[in-house]
């Protein structure tokens, strides 16, 4: 049982010892490191998770208490996402993300489709326009080539 929870305390002290150096780092707007910060705490958390899940119902205090930590890791990795996405969101290639937006302003595309328009250069393609001015977007971030704006596709 303990050789279990100490592997789970280490990655627990991982996870927060990258989380102490993305303080710094949005200090000194590093955002690249905040988006290397929260991917590799990403990837602990769900290894941490998998093997909890996998061992740690040996110790069920254990298991308890860091099923409730990758939890509220999760939240702060996406919580961090986001802030890096508002300042540097071409970070976030290939990433999936979860917020809420305010839109700027729209068109509507030949195909019906609606582009619309929010923080500095970013868009997302809807089939249809949101009834209200701020709205939840899903989907991974990529870099359009064709007018350098970062897209969200669902």
């Amino acid at each position: 049982m303990g050789t279990i929870s100490f592997t789970l305390f280490i990655f627990e002290e991982a996870q927060q010892t990258i989380m102490f150096s993305t303080w710094q780092s949005i200090d000194c707007a590093q955002w690249n490191t905040v988006a290397t910060s929260c991917q590799l705490m990403h990837d602990l958390n769900e290894t941490m998770n998998r093997f909890n899940n996998w061992v740690g119902w040996i110790n069920p205090l254990s298991f308890i208490s860091y099923n409730a930590y990758y939890k509220a890791s999760a939240t702060y990795i996406s919580a961090l996402r986001t802030k890096v996405f508002l300042h540097v969101p071409e970070e976030l290639e290939g990433c999936w993300i979860c917020l809420t937006v305010m839109q700027r302003s729209f068109k509507q595309l030949n195909d019906g489709n609606y582009v619309v328009y929010f923080g500095q250069r970013c868009k997302i393609i809807l089939p249809n326009l949101p009834k209200s001015h701020s709205f939840l977007v899903k989907g991974m971030v990529h870099l359009d080539p064709k007018d350098g704006m970062v897209t969200i596709r669902k």
